[in-house]
């Protein structure tokens, strides 16, 4: 689908023009809610048709076929929480409500799959890759439609569906046109590219629907304390719901707020320049949200502090895009690099700098930022996909604020074996492109088009699990047998490549000592094998974890992993983490090493239980003195909760339940009310304010008057009032059946109709009697 600008509200505010160095002039905005199917009927239909002629398609077989294998990494490049956005998951709530795997709302009814954006259009011009995510066959494809689609029209959409085995398909849907990378019948593996991300279909912004299904069910492969299922992730990504920018700039160019236009980014302004436009991109925006920004010279010293402005939301923004005008006075005079700070419910989201010069010129530019490579996983083996990942800020990445490409280069043993220019902050390798022995690497160089920045280049050298398998086919046999002796008998230093692996004792010589050890495990009598894997554990904060493995071998040595990063010291075969914070959540494994092989036990996740999550608001609502009233919340959590209702900051005795009704207002009931809500770990969270208040008095502030008119005209009559919910016109004191609104009005009057009128304005609570209109109809010559 999507998701992201969903459904797109525009916002423009203007204010008064100050004078220079006043608050903002003009901008304006819009965000994101949740959208009807993003898979139009049309291709589900046709894709069921299909999949239905190929009946051993998506379907595990009778002969106890194992289950199918965990997601080692997310199909679409980027990395999540920073140039990639998840925006929806799967629907787990069968009725028109939704619910997400994580109880929280970040998903819309019936959707099938999860929705991740990338930044904008532009990084969509540039491409970002999408993978398939484990090895499989292409089963159908469909490619030419339009990319750049910002609306719902049941469009057709630009697709990839592949058959993982073990009874799971695989849908990635919305990909650029002509950018489909594989055939029907085409092997992929896992890692593989096969195609760019897009915005075709039903869709209003360029991201990925990916969409497992699991013998013809929805899969959703997400765990959490709405979806008690075993998650089909090694690692599962992170939930977040942290506010940030994503994107930044200015310019002084006018800025359009429709897609699918990249916003200008100018990377300087003149003296002359009248305004400076300042942009952004942002994510997670709480109710009633305000910013304000502020400049400063090139000295350091304040020339503009702005007063809070507000997003006018009243109701939470996931994904929103907005932009402001501002007309600083000494932007005008002084020249050098200023910042500009962008505050948002206090806290600083962007510390910007902001080149003015005398006047702009054509030739300005400034390469992009320094940039860091990894790779992973570390350790690797001839089985993984192997991604390189660029550590750059979402912000200052370019200092003229330019949508910055990466060139990936990747090298197995200085060959290069991959090569492609994304806007994407990681890029993946396939499995079983590099081999034992030989050294990946990938070198990364960061552009803005016109100027490169630093190359940053991250390697690893490919391992297999067993020593001496230099075949890497899990076992050590004759094939292995001669590989040694090669490296027995061979020159150069054994350490190095392949015969690394042969030189068992580390003295750099493959020697009879050596081949003692390789005997044995060529007749498999040593070794470190893992008969019991530590377990996940999901615990308070400040709760201590006791993580263990069990092993068979002798003379072993233990190296424990989080996120495939060895822990410095810990090599014990159990690890005790004491006071757990979020920095300790993770994936942790341990790498058992004996006399002459290693096994890796599988990942436990370590989680901490999060603090209760408010998903549904008090309301605040107007009540009559004597009527009844009710506030109510809705919590999100793991464990149990208990809840206690405040009324102006103050406990109220006895209000510990989702809701808390007041049988029979009084006056001393009015006020603010706010729930605080905990958790078993002691963990809080508050609710926002709702208002109790009584409704006010009805007031009419116009009074009908009366009035003389001939027979056959007709007779208007009005008030203005306010605080009112009904009106009940009467005509010398009897209800008229058409008088229900502030108007009255008698076509074609006759003498009959003379009389006086009155209304009375009610409110839930009281009403009011406006004065009597007198009216005479008379005849007319």
């Amino acid at each position: 689908m999507h998701t992201r600008h969903a459904v797109v509200i525009v916002y423009l505010v203007f204010a008064g023009l100050p004078a220079a160095g006043g608050e903002p002039l003009i901008g304006g905005g819009k965000h994101v809610e949740s959208p009807s199917s993003c898979l139009s009927l049309t291709d589900r239909a046709g894709i069921e048709s299909k999949l239905a002629a190929l009946p051993s398609v998506g379907q595990s077989s009778d002969s106890g076929e194992a289950s199918p294998p965990l997601l080692r990494f997310f199909p679409l490049a980027g990395r999540m929480w920073g140039d990639l956005y998840l925006f929806n998951y799967v629907d787990l709530d069968p009725s028109v409500e939704f619910s997400d795997w994580n109880c929280t709302s970040r998903t819309y009814d019936g959707h099938q799959g999860s929705d991740t954006d990338i930044r904008s259009f532009g990084e969509q011009l540039i491409g970002v890759p999408v993978y398939s995510a484990q090895d499989g066959v292409v089963v159908d494809t469909h490619d030419g439609e339009p990319d750049m689609n910002t609306v719902w029209d049941n469009q057709p959409a630009n697709y990839v569906i592949i058959d993982h085995g073990f009874g799971r398909l695989g849908w990635y849907f919305h990909f650029k046109k002509d950018s489909v990378a594989v055939v029907v019948g085409q092997r992929v593996r896992a890692g593989q590219q096969i195609g760019l991300c897009g915005s075709s279909g039903i869709s209003t912004g360029p991201h990925l629907h990916f969409e497992l299904r699991e013998n013809g069910a929805v899969h959703e492969p997400f765990t959490g304390p709405c979806h008690d299922e075993v998650s089909s992730w090694e690692v599962q990504p992170e939930a977040s719901e942290q506010s940030y920018v994503h994107d930044f700039g200015f310019s002084y160019q006018i800025i359009s707020a429709d897609w699918p236009a990249v916003w200008p980014r100018t990377g300087q302004v003149g003296l002359l320049d009248p305004v400076i436009r300042v942009w952004w991109y942002g994510t997670e925006l709480p109710v009633g949200s305000g910013w304000r920004v502020q400049f400063f010279r090139p000295d350091g010293s304040m020339a503009f502090d702005g007063s809070e402005q507000f997003f006018g939301n009243s109701i939470p923004w996931r994904w929103y895009s907005w932009w402001w005008t501002y007309n600083v006075a000494d932007m005008h005079t002084i020249m050098g690099t200023w910042r500009m700070k962008l505050i948002v419910n206090d806290i600083e989201l962007v510390d910007a700098p902001i080149e003015v010069r005398e006047m702009r010129t054509a030739d300005f530019n400034r390469a992009p930022a320094a940039i860091t490579a990894d790779l992973v996983p570390q350790p690797a083996f001839p089985g993984d996909a192997l991604i390189c990942r660029v550590d750059s800020d979402l912000v200052l990445d370019d200092l003229d604020y330019d949508i910055v490409r990466y060139e990936y280069v990747w090298t197995v043993d200085d060959e290069e074996v991959r090569w492609v220019t994304t806007a994407a902050h990681s890029d993946t390798l396939p499995h079983h492109i590099a081999h034992y022995g030989e050294s990946v690497a990938c070198a990364v160089t960061p552009g803005d088009g016109r100027d490169v920045g630093p190359m940053s280049v991250a390697s690893v050298m490919i391992q297999c699990p067993q020593r001496f398998d230099f075949s890497c086919d899990g076992d050590v046999d004759l094939v292995d047998y001669d590989s040694f002796f090669e490296c027995w008998s061979g020159p150069g230093v054994p350490a190095a490549g392949m015969c690394g692996q042969a030189d068992s004792d580390g003295d750099l010589d493959v020697d009879l000592a050596d081949y003692g050890v390789f005997v044995q495990v060529y007749s498999g009598d040593c070794g470190a094998r893992i008969t019991g894997d530590p377990v996940d554990e999901t615990v308070c904060p400040g709760e201590s974890v006791v993580l263990s493995v069990g092993v068979e071998g002798g003379e072993l040595a233990y190296e424990w992993m989080r996120d495939g990063v060895p822990i410095s010291g810990e090599t014990a075969d159990t690890l005790t983490i004491d006071s757990v914070t979020k920095q300790d959540a993770g994936a942790y494994e341990v790498r058992v090493t004996g006399a002459c092989g290693v096994d890796y036990s599988s990942a436990a996740r370590v989680s901490l239980i999060a603090p209760p999550i408010v998903s549904t608001q008090p309301s605040s609502q107007s009540t009559c003195i004597g009527d009844s009233a009710i506030m109510s919340i809705q919590a999100n959590d793991a464990g149990t909760l208990s809840y206690q209702w405040r009324r102006n900051g103050e406990d109220i005795a006895g209000a510990d339940e989702p809701d808390y009704e007041v049988p029979f207002v009084a006056q001393d009931d009015l006020g603010q009310y706010s729930c605080v809500v905990s958790d078993g770990c002691g963990q809080q969270n508050s609710s926002m304010e709702a208002t109790l208040t009584e409704w006010p008095e009805p007031l009419i502030s116009v009074q009908p008057f009366g009035t003389t008119i001939c027979e056959g005209e007709s007779i208007f009559l009005f008030i203005s009032a306010q605080n009112v919910t009904s009106y009940q016109w009467y005509k010398n004191g009897e209800v008229l059946q058409n008088g229900g609104s502030a108007f009255l009005s008698v076509s074609n009057a006759s003498v009959v109709d003379s009389g006086g009128y009155h209304v009375v304005a009610s409110s839930p609570c009281d009403s009011t009697q406006s004065k009597v209109a007198p009216v005479q109809v008379v005849f007319c010559r």
